[in-house]
């Protein structure tokens, strides 16, 4: 099943135009660690190491930040799946559509390292406009995610 995920390309979205210039979407939590040599297999022991990671980093921050973080980490990096839809603020009351194509991949030295290559549906489209809230969110199945 097709799922459709509000993903914020960085903080107010700072990073959606170069995400959608060069076709992917990514996050920048624990930025310098490749997470490929990291066994995702079983989500929740992958979660439990990386959020101590986190901790250890950001020691300022709460245990349930860390959580959200890393959670919002492993939708970006493993939970969306191949065809699912990524819809992401624009900063003008609008989102870009854009379809997962790839795998996860690490782009050491960038500001957004952790990756997935996408597709660009639409370019800069679905004003939030109340009818386009009535009648078409309801319709699909949506997940929030990331930090506004």
């Amino acid at each position: 099943m097709k799922l459709y995920n509000r993903i914020m390309l960085g903080e107010g979205g700072r990073y959606v135009k170069d995400c959608l210039d060069n076709n992917y979407i990514g996050v920048n939590f624990l930025k310098d660690i490749d997470l490929s040599n990291i066994p995702h297999t079983d989500e929740s022991v992958w979660k439990q190491n990386l959020v101590a990671k986190y901790l250890e980093s950001h020691p300022d921050k709460t245990s349930a930040t860390a959580r959200m973080a890393i959670g919002f980490m492993w939708t970006v990096c493993y939970g969306l799946k191949t065809g699912d839809v990524v819809l992401a603020p624009n900063g003008e009351g609008g989102y870009y559509v854009a379809e997962i194509t790839g795998s996860y991949f690490y782009a050491q030295g960038k500001e957004l390292s952790h990756r997935r290559t996408v597709k660009v549906s639409v370019s800069a489209i679905l004003s939030c406009r109340p009818f386009f809230i009535l009648i078409f969110l309801p319709c699909i199945k949506m997940n929030h995610y990331g930090f506004s």
